[in-house]
Formats: C-alpha cells, structure tokens, sequence
C-alpha cells in the first residue's frame, strides 16, 4: 500500500526547482512508495502531476537541478563574481551553438539554442491511481537532447528515470532522453535546457552548465561538492 505524508519543506524546496513559474504550485504531496519518493502535486485533484524522484538512499533530481541553480546563483552575487565569470569563460572555446568565445555578454534564449519545442509536451504515465502527468522539463526531445550531447561531449541515452526499478507498479509514456558523460554519469539535457530560460548572459549559462557536469560526474564518483 502506498502512504501519503506531506513534507513542506522538502516539498516547496522541491516545487521551486522544477517549475518555471514564479510562483510556487497548490500542493506538493510526498508519496513514499515500493522504489523510493514521488513528490507529486495537486495530488487530489483530476491532474495530479509527479514533479520529483528520489530513489532509496539517493539525491532528488530536483534537488541535483537546485544545486545546479544555487551554483549559478552563487556566480551572480554580486557585479564582480559575474565580471569574473564572463571573463574566465570567455577566454575558453564557447559551448553554446551560435555563440562565439569572443561574445559572451550575449544573451541566447532556449528557441534560439533548442527550436521551438526543446521538450515533449505530453509526458505522462501510468500507475495503481491511474494516469498522471510528469513534468516536461524532465523530458527533453531528441533534438534537445543531441544539442546537448553535442556541447559536453556526451552521447543521448533513453532511461525510464522515473520507473526503471525492476518489479515497481509505474510505467512512462515517453522515455527521459538523458545524456551520458565519457565518463559514465548522466545529466537530464531537459534541465539544461531550462538554464536558458532566465535571460542570463551566455557566460553564465556556460558556467552553469560546466557546473552540472561536475557536480554529476563527482556524485558518479562519490565525491561531495560541499
């Protein structure tokens, strides 16, 4: 049987990682469940939509994406770390398509970098309640996900992130088309691709992308970033 607790602040903090609105969504229910944690909002209602994951003994993916936010936050604190961010990664080859490593200061959007539609729109699944929906920043298109692969050397990867525990009652409609490092680890290009939702100069967004690849490949490795 599966249990329903409401955690507020893994909860909200959750919530504020994986939605691209200003404002926070209704509710955001913790469901613990045979493989680990759902984190699922407006769960009853008609449309509840799964926003989180957390395997047994693991990080969230909201929480690896609020890591990543905090980083790119940390660079912009002031007018000197971001001076100092733009200057460091400018004078490294650029990873953005249609930016060059001379120009920096110019802002790329997501439709410029990924096309009009960077994710699948209609990403859902299956489970003991019935359908429900799963957030679309976690499901990156194919196109996404090769641009993606393109800028960090990686090679795409179909993976049911959210029901590939052997043996769980939870199917996808759509695989996660994640992106796997040389060296193993493995990043969501959907997430990536939000770091250009943010009006952010294209430096940062490099630095946050840099930042990501990481902070995953030292997690593969078991090694903490804090």
């Amino acid at each position: 049987m599966i249990s329903s607790v409401t955690s507020t602040s893994q909860a909200a903090a959750t919530s504020a990682a994986v939605t691209s609105s200003t404002s926070g969504p209704a509710d955001v229910t913790t469901e613990n469940t045979p493989f680990g944690e759902l984190f699922v909002e407006n769960l009853d209602t008609a449309n509840p939509t799964i926003v989180g994951y957390q395997a047994p003994g693991s990080q969230t993916m909201a929480a690896g994406y609020a890591d990543s936010a905090a980083a790119a936050s940390a660079v912009s604190t002031s007018a000197t770390s971001a001076t100092t961010a733009s200057t460091s990664t400018s004078s490294s080859p650029s990873l953005i398509p249609g930016i060059a490593s001379n120009d920096m200061t110019a802002v790329p959007t997501v439709e410029s970098v990924f096309g009009s539609s960077p994710w699948i729109s209609d990403a859902g699944g299956n489970g003991p309640t019935g359908a429900f929906n799963l957030n679309p920043m976690y499901f990156a298109t194919q196109q996404t996900a090769e641009t993606v692969a393109a800028m960090v050397g990686g090679t795409v990867v179909p993976v049911d992130t959210f029901a590939q525990t052997p043996g769980n009652h939870f199917t996808q409609n759509e695989p996660n088309e994640m992106v796997q490092l040389p060296g193993g680890a493995m990043i969501n290009p959907g997430l990536v691709a939000g770091f250009f939702t943010h009006g952010y100069q294209a430096s940062m967004v490099q630095q946050m992308i840099q930042n990501e690849v990481t902070n995953v490949e030292s997690e593969t490795k078991g090694v903490s970033t804090t």
